[in-house]
């Protein structure tokens, strides 16, 4: 048993009852044993410990895998950034300040400017854990960053510095991967388009329904072969997708179908008295070329919602959900509004509703909005703004919202305001002074400022608009609770790190 075990035993056994530590071994240890022997039993304990580790570690040789050193990384030849930058830079690493690390990145593509060596390695480190835009990384790391990226294979992959064709997606893993393919596509469309049948076949399912979301990003005509031959994949949600995708650009096989199925199950009865609905007839079976395009034969939940579906409305919801209300309006002799009262005073009215809100969104119909916001009560709207505030500009809601923000009041305003900008990247003046405003009033109420989280609140400070930072710091400042001191920290560094830009 060597002296390691030994003492552990000790540390079990013998610590608490008087025994003497066991002697180190070898001499040079033991010498340095009767330094602390008039300490008490736990201490002389735990510096024997102390001390046997640090001895196995000294003397250990790194074995290198490098069979030969490499080449001598070729000099700079552009200007370092100036040093208040690249302090703040470092500061926001150390902070792990993701959003500023984000916003400084994105300025630097203004400035001549790469990073000094002894930040390389952190940025570097920061990057292959986040997602971010290659060809910005490329602008900012200098010859010596493309020399450590040559060194470190996960660097060049994720980075796409090991080809310039943008194939590197191909390699990449993780979210690192979905950003490098998104600029793949956005640098060279046709190629990277090209080389997505060779890579499908040996993806699995979650992966190729991954790509098949960022590709929904960039659809134009070009991609419409490749989505069609994605009737035949073997899994459900991707077929699902690609019809999605086929529906949004008006692929002339799918809106035929789409306009065959829909012609043959919805007509419009008016009556001598009353108001005009839409008749609703369902077919026996879902066909098999419904099936083959994604349309799940037995859906038991609305999408989103609680709420149970039968099986047959199940199937008129997922066909409403790909087409715009504008033609289906057009081809029932009705307007937009006509149809959203059609549609409320029909049998499977929420089905019929539901369907042609998610239709609605995903063509970007605009049209439809305002009457069937009109057609829902005050607290209806909250859920159905907040739904469409995921697929529609928040330009086209802004009015709307404000509209509804009216009827609301302290809580219910705040939790309605940071669900609609949650998936905005950047908010209107309009909308970040509504939003600060209800935040403001949740705070004076009982128990209202637990409703924030302190991290996330932080993260609003990047949608803020710098334009107007005095008067909307003016209003963050007149709250007195700490959990908006990080949101006032961030917008106040956001807008210094701009100046500082500006006025380099």
């Amino acid at each position: 048993m060597n002296i390691w075990q030994n003492l552990l035993k000790h540390a079990i056994v013998g610590s608490q009852h008087g025994t003497p530590l066991p002697p180190l071994t070898p001499t040079a240890l033991a010498q340095r044993q009767t330094h602390w022997k008039n300490l008490s039993q736990e201490r002389q304990l735990l510096n024997a410990l102390a001390l046997v580790s640090a001895y196995r570690a000294v003397g250990q040789s790194a074995v290198s895998t490098i069979a030969e050193p490499p080449p001598v990384c070729p000099a700079e030849n552009q200007t370092f950034i100036p040093a208040p930058l690249k302090s703040r830079l470092q500061r926001y690493l150390q902070e792990q300040n993701h959003g500023l690390i984000q916003e400084a990145l994105a300025l630097f593509a203004s400035k001549p400017y790469i990073l000094t060596p002894d930040i390389l390695a952190d940025f570097l480190a920061w990057c292959a854990n986040n997602r971010v835009d290659a060809t910005q990384v490329r602008a900012v790391i200098g010859q010596r960053g493309f020399w450590l990226c040559a060194q470190n294979p996960d660097w060049e992959r994720l980075l796409g510095l090991a080809a310039e064709d943008y194939t590197a997606w191909q390699v990449a893993h993780g979210p690192a991967r979905l950003s490098l393919f998104g600029q793949a596509l956005q640098a060279d469309f046709a190629q990277t388009l090209a080389q997505l049948p060779t890579v499908w076949p040996s993806e699995n399912a979650k992966d190729r329904l991954a790509l098949l979301e960022v590709l929904a990003d960039y659809l134009n005509p070009e991609v419409l072969p490749f989505l069609q031959s994605l009737h035949s994949d073997r899994s459900l949600p991707v077929r699902e997708k690609a019809t999605q995708c086929l529906a949004k650009l008006h692929d002339p096989d799918t809106t035929a179908l789409l306009q065959d199925t829909l012609t043959a199950i919805i007509s419009v009865h008016k009556p001598l008295l009353g108001n005009a609905q839409l008749h609703i007839q369902l077919p026996e079976t879902l066909s098999d070329v419904w099936k083959q395009r994604g349309i799940q034969e037995k859906l038991e939940y609305l999408p989103g919602s609680n709420e149970k579906i039968g099986t047959k409305a199940a199937w008129l919801y997922q066909w409403l959900s790909l087409c715009d209300p504008q033609p289906i309006a057009q081809s029932l002799g009705l307007s937009i509004g006509q149809l959203v009262a059609a549609a409320s005073h029909s049998d499977f009215a929420n089905v019929l509703l539901m369907g042609l809100d998610t239709g609605a969104a995903l063509h970007s119909c605009t049209e439809w909005l305002p009457p069937r916001f009109a057609s829902l009560n005050s607290k209806q709207r909250s859920g159905w703004l907040n739904r469409y505030s995921r697929t529609i500009p928040l330009a086209d809601l802004q009015t709307l919202v404000i509209s509804h923000l009216a009827e609301l009041k302290g809580r219910e305003a705040a939790i309605f305001m940071l669900g609609i900008v949650h998936h905005e990247q950047s908010l209107s003046s309009t909308m970040a002074l509504a939003l600060i405003k209800a935040m403001l009033a949740a705070t004076q109420e009982d128990n209202g400022r637990y409703l924030f989280d302190r991290n996330a609140l932080a993260q609003l400070a990047f949608k803020l608009p710098l334009a107007d930072y005095a008067l909307i710091n003016q209003r963050l400042q007149q709250s007195d609770t700490p959990y908006f001191s990080e949101l006032i920290t961030n917008f106040s560094q956001r807008h210094a790190l701009h100046q500082e830009f500006a006025h380099d």
